[in-house]
């Protein structure tokens, strides 16, 4: 296997692994009806997006093939600019933080988070989200900083959140969920579970004074 072209990414030979295994030497074999994944390690000071073409070449006894193989990846510093984009998803990663704030009818937002590690918040805010599609999951991942999801003026819109498994270190304000769900956060979703601060009495006679 080879590395024909990788553009800004850098890749090389030594950076390929078939199904975790290292492919810096020797021979790889599969056997018939097996398969393997290409992975690639990245390592990048600013944020990359490239296209990766490799090129493969199988034989056995009896029989050779070469392949020619392209894909688009993208390289992220881990104490980069926050997430932006309307449709992220990571898995098994560490990311400096998420940023999104859309507004307008028909804004589809997605965000598929698993296994990850999030070194500052995750903010989500929709304004005017009438007939939009918002889809949030969040497994097993850890937030130190704030998780908020903002969602307004959302007629008409299909709004799916699935938290679960989480750990978050700053203030959680996510409609719909409760502590269970969330994680370990600090704050409270909307609404206020504690004194409602009016210094009056909580007697159901409806006046302000005190029982006889």
């Amino acid at each position: 296997m080879s590395v024909v072209s990788s553009g800004g990414l850098g890749i090389g030979r030594g950076d390929i692994t078939v199904s975790s295994q290292a492919f810096d030497s020797g021979e790889q074999t599969l056997d018939p009806g097996e398969q393997a994944d290409i992975e690639a390690t990245l390592s990048c000071g600013s944020a990359v997006t490239d296209g990766v073409t490799v090129e493969i070449s199988a034989s056995s006894p009896s029989e050779s093939i070469e392949l020619t193989r392209s894909t688009t990846a993208t390289c992220e510093t881990s104490g980069g600019a926050c997430l932006t984009g309307t449709d992220i998803e990571r898995e098994d990663e560490t990311i400096p933080c998420i940023d999104i704030g859309v507004r307008g009818r028909k804004t589809n937002v997605s965000i598929d988070l698993s296994n990850v590690t999030v070194t500052g918040s995750v903010r989500v805010e929709v304004r005017g989200a009438g007939n939009s599609e918002i889809e949030i999951d969040i497994e097993n991942t850890t937030i130190r900083g704030d998780l908020i999801v903002d969602v307004r003026g959302e007629g008409g819109a299909d709004i799916d959140i699935e938290l679960e498994g989480n750990a978050i270190e700053g203030t959680v304000e996510v409609p719909g969920h409760d502590d269970d769900d969330i994680g370990n956060g600090s704050g409270a979703q909307n609404g206020d579970d504690g004194d409602d601060g009016d210094g009056g009495d909580d007697d159901d006679d409806g006046d302000d004074g005190d029982d006889d």
